[in-house]
């Protein structure tokens, strides 16, 4: 399943770095330099009758470069004035310091607009890690570099040992039973018999449906591999 980004960077550096980053992920970026070219790419995206799935926004962007208020948080009220992008999920950031911003405000704005935060200052920080918790519908401010926040997001224990989720991932890539069986060193029927043990499994820790299939497991195998660390 392809995750469609709007990113929103004035930075040509810093763009090609994140979108870098995503596309490595396997993500299609959609760019925008500034409030007016974001919205001018949300109204195309609606016309052409597609969806963007999340949205990573610079706050200091133009029309008033580095000025959160006027730049990334008017664009993100934007957004959320708009009925058919206001439940959209965002993640700002800002590599500017809280003695070029004032953090307090900019917490105080982005938590009524239910928008997540982080700073990129100092330590290497996984933008893309980060983004996709903000996809699957978390909320986080972190004002400092925080690359402890995906262990602290996941939380909940890990359901499935190393070699269920290995399974899922080789069935994700479309393999076959016979090529994944010669790969883990097992027989297909040993492969097989894996399925149904990693679905009961997930039932019985309410991540999934009773009425959950194959194609199900693989859902969510796309969804909360990043989750529980296992990419």
């Amino acid at each position: 399943m392809e995750i469609t980004v709007l990113l929103v960077e004035d930075s040509n550096i810093q763009l090609k770095a994140l979108q870098s980053e995503l596309k490595e992920k396997g993500w299609n970026v959609i760019h925008a330099q500034d409030v007016s070219g974001a919205l001018f790419q949300i109204e195309k995206i609606a016309k052409e009758k597609k969806r963007i799935d999340v949205a990573m926004i610079d706050l200091g962007i133009p029309p008033v470069l580095d000025d959160p208020i006027k730049g990334g948080i008017r664009l993100i009220r934007k957004i959320r004035e708009n009925p058919e992008t206001q439940s959209l999920k965002i993640l700002a950031y800002t590599a500017a310091g809280p003695k070029e911003f004032d953090y307090s405000l900019i917490l105080r704005n982005l938590l009524m607009l239910q928008s997540s935060f982080i700073s990129l200052r100092g330590e290497q920080v996984d933008l893309s890690s980060l983004l996709e918790f903000v996809w699957l519908g978390y909320v986080f401010v972190s004002p400092t570099p925080a690359n402890f926040l995906p262990k602290s997001i996941a939380g909940k224990p890990d359901p499935l040992d190393s070699k269920q989720w290995e399974t899922l991932k080789f069935l994700d890539q479309d393999k076959s039973m016979t090529k994944i069986a010669n790969e883990v060193g097992l027989t297909v029927e040993g492969i097989k018999a894996r399925l149904p043990k990693i679905r009961d499994i997930l039932i019985e820790t309410d991540e999934i449906g009773p009425d959950a299939e194959t194609e199900d497991l693989l859902r969510w195998y796309r969804k909360m591999r990043t989750r529980y660390a296992r990419d």
